[in-house]
């Protein structure tokens, strides 16, 4: 099946109720065949098709899931904090948040309204390096002009490959040796 043709999840999740009620009541030589079929329609590997088929079909709620934190301004005092201190990686970035909220704040570069002042301190090692990287795709890029300029200069200045000769080098090796 090509890609444009995948089952979305909910559609699978119905395909395997429908077919669950006639595998329950297949014999064992028909649900292999229909274990065939299934594996055809969902792409799922056969042993877990059959698990799915001897359990319950009802799909679970995510319990783990945890919402985001921290807002939007947030985003923008680590953007201003990462910015101030020239892009530094997230290991050296993440103990000074607090300290350069305030200090940000008291120039100000931002507000800090006391929320504010409360989340840098449990913001995670991975959190402020997802942060910038996240608010950098959303900035345009300027685009590259190519080698050419770069390369403009280098072109200009006679410059030419110095070759040895095989006799020269082999000379050399001889007076070294004496």
């Amino acid at each position: 099946m090509p890609n444009k043709e995948r089952m979305t999840l909910n559609e699978r999740w119905e395909y395997l109720r429908l077919v669950n009620k006639r595998y329950l009541k297949a014999s064992k030589l028909e649900r292999g065949w229909l274990l065939d079929e299934m594996e055809a329609m969902t792409r799922l590997h056969r042993k877990s098709l059959i698990r799915l088929m001897s359990g319950s079909l009802e799909r679970k709620p995510r319990h783990n899931q945890q919402g985001r934190t921290c807002g939007p301004e947030v985003d923008h005092a680590l953007e201003a904090i990462s910015e101030s201190h020239d892009h530094i990686c997230a290991e050296r970035l993440q103990r000074p948040l607090v300290g350069m909220v305030t200090h940000l704040a008291r120039h100000g570069e931002m507000e800090a309204s006391p929320c504010l002042l409360s989340q840098p301190s449990r913001i995670s090692l991975s959190t402020a390096s997802r942060i910038p990287t996240r608010l950098q795709q959303d900035e345009p890029r300027v685009p590259c002009e190519g080698s050419a300029e770069a390369n403009k200069a280098a072109r200009e200045m006679p410059m030419r490959r110095i070759r040895v000769s095989s006799q020269m080098s082999h000379n050399a090796g001889e007076s070294r040796c004496v």
